[in-house]
């Protein structure tokens, strides 16, 4: 469980945003294999993960 002092205010630090730039290029690119399924691409160096009809 977390403790805040007093006088200390609680820090929140929000995440940073994924870059989907590399995944979106690596689906456009294995669109035409992939079409008409779902599919799971790993974000940092882009790979198929899963696919399903």
């Amino acid at each position: 469980m977390a403790r805040v002092l007093p006088g200390t205010a609680p820090r929140i630090v929000s995440p940073s945003q994924p870059e989907y730039t590399s995944a979106t290029a690596w689906i456009a690119a294995h669109y035409e294999a992939l079409r008409g399924q779902w599919v799971a691409v790993l974000l940092a160096e882009p790979a198929l993960v899963a696919s399903a009809p």
